[in-house]
């Protein structure tokens, strides 16, 4: 990674979530670092802007798409193969034609888009799960069908990334069921198919 960019690439790991978004990624890769994620965005040449809400705020579906040494760099920062990047972040692979090819092709680029353009419909990530998984107290934002949008061990419903006041809403349903969801992980209780703890009836489904 080139000098200058204030980050000592790969000195820390960031290992990805399966589906995982690459912004999602990135985020949760500048705070290992104690950074700021516009800091870490540096690293590329973003040739866009990303989608932001009506009140300014970025969206959490916002996605990045790289060129070959985009990923590289990416590969670099994470302290990942980027065989591994590729099995676990959708988007990791997709082609953009803008920053992929021309006499720029060689410089670590990233493009904006959004996740249901890339790769579909994105839900913020289960912050307990997240944890336990990452070491990292964090939201990650992942590729997940409606239909999958339920966290069973913890009992909480992860909502559309791109819902305005979504991670507040998720994030304060976890603070609400944080002491249930480790109580039912101790003593085992909830059968297949149910969620919360002690639950008996069959999974809700999203509206």
């Amino acid at each position: 990674m080139a000098s200058g960019k204030a980050v000592a690439a790969g000195a820390l790991r960031t290992v990805p979530l399966a589906g995982e978004l690459t912004a999602s990624l990135i985020n949760r890769a500048a705070d290992r670092y104690g950074l700021a994620a516009a800091h870490v965005l540096r690293l590329w040449t973003c040739r866009n802007s990303p989608t932001r809400h009506d009140g300014g705020g970025l969206r959490a579906d916002a996605e990045v798409v790289l060129n070959e040494a985009g990923r590289r760099v990416l590969a670099e920062l994470c302290g990942v193969e980027p065989q591994v990047l590729a099995r676990a972040l959708p988007a990791f692979t997709v082609q953009d034609a803008e920053i992929s090819t021309g006499r720029e092709a060689a410089v670590a680029q990233a493009r904006w888009r959004a996740a249901v353009a890339v790769a579909g419909p994105a839900a913020f990530g289960c912050r307990l799960c997240t944890a336990r998984r990452t070491g990292q107290a964090l939201r990650a934002v992942r590729y997940l069908p409606r239909w999958r949008r339920v966290c069973v061990r913890h009992g909480r419903w992860l909502l559309d990334a791109d819902a305005v006041g979504g991670a507040a809403g998720q994030a304060g349903a976890g603070r609400a069921d944080e002491g249930r969801g480790a109580a039912a992980d101790r003593r085992g209780a909830g059968a297949p198919g149910s969620v919360g703890p002690g639950a008996r009836g069959p999974l809700p489904r999203p509206a």
